[in-house]
């Protein structure tokens, strides 16, 4: 089976063909790039050239207003399901604020049975379904919530072929042939109750309340979820950065589960990392041996953070020695 790929673009062409459907869970560069391959288009990058459009403002948010123009799109949903690269530092989506490095274009994962489902019950032309959403683009979203199948970033039969996230397709995600057999999970591997947290504050999912999580910004809710887990799985100094002894997805996975039990998960946690340390109830231990957690907690980044103050709290105490307490602060 073959792409459908119409006649040659011709930016001088008036009006568009706009015959895309807009769905509630596509960013604006994902519309873009259906609306190119519509017209014709060989790339987005020359689609936004041909419309006078910045490739870089399509792809990092900042162009949806044009895009829904040029669509005939609602703006207003649109803007709503488009992350807006803000600076260097963040990235937006409505009132949630994610670090840059969370959100990347050229991070695309994709679910096959959403793109199945789009195909067979989607609206429009066949050709035009499959569409991205929104949230594969995160960096922490490991496992689709609404199938609990992984994300794939390459069809599963050919390793070699990895998707180029600036193809107008999204279904070569799944192989030239249009093979969309889903990749089930992994023996053992872990739920999704992290990605229904996340892409419910987000608002992609009915969103599900965490006692713990819910009063901090989402970056730093994913930040406390991943130190968390990350020395839940693998010790005082595990950590799940490059070179890390712990996958992020583990680490989130864990770190929300200690999370969910409030404080006895995270007593539990800390009476754990003092048993490594081989410290006695009152035994003054040095600062390293609390490891990288307590480092990050009480790093001048962090220590301003209002919202992780009770888990510093909670560490202080677990220590166990007032006068280890008052030395670590």
């Amino acid at each position: 089976m073959s792409f459908a790929i119409p006649q040659d673009f011709d930016a001088r062409r008036q009006p568009l063909d706009t015959r895309v459907v807009l769905f509630t869970d596509e960013p604006a560069f994902a519309l873009a790039q259906r609306l190119a391959r519509r017209n014709g288009a060989s790339s987005l990058s020359d689609f936004c050239s041909d419309m006078g459009l910045s490739h870089a403002d399509v792809v990092q948010g900042r162009a949806t207003a044009r895009i829904a123009e040029l669509a005939k799109a609602d703006p207003v949903v649109l803007e709503g399901t488009t992350f807006v690269r803000q600076d260097r530092k963040t990235v937006r989506l409505g009132n949630e604020v994610l670090k840059s490095s969370d959100w990347s274009f050229r991070s695309l994962r994709t679910c096959p049975k959403c793109l199945e489902e789009d195909i067979e019950f989607g609206k429009g032309d066949p050709d035009y379904r499959a569409h991205v959403r929104s949230w594969w683009n995160l960096a922490f979203i490991y496992v689709c919530p609404f199938h609990n199948i992984l994300l794939i970033t390459y069809h599963p039969d050919d390793a070699k072929k990895t998707l180029d996230p600036e193809a107008l397709d999204v279904r070569f995600a799944a192989g030239d042939e249009h093979d969309l057999a889903f990749a089930p999970l992994e023996k053992g591997a872990l739920g999704a109750e992290v990605e229904k947290y996340l892409l419910g504050r987000l608002g992609f999912m009915t969103s599900v309340k965490h006692k713990s999580l819910d009063s901090l910004a989402l970056r730093h809710a994913v930040d406390l979820m991943d130190r968390i887990g990350a020395a839940a799985v693998g010790g005082t100094f595990a950590h799940t950065n490059r070179d890390g002894t712990v996958s992020r997805r583990e680490a989130l996975s864990a770190g929300y589960a200690i999370l969910s039990d409030g404080r006895a998960g995270l007593v539990r946690l800390f009476e754990r990392i003092r048993e490594e340390a081989s410290a006695a109830e009152d035994e003054w231990i040095p600062k390293a041996q609390y490891g990288l957690l307590y480092a990050w907690l009480f790093h001048l980044s962090t220590r301003d953070i209002e919202g992780y103050e009770p888990i510093r709290e909670l560490m202080l105490e677990s220590i166990g020695s007032p006068k280890a307490r008052l030395l670590l602060r």
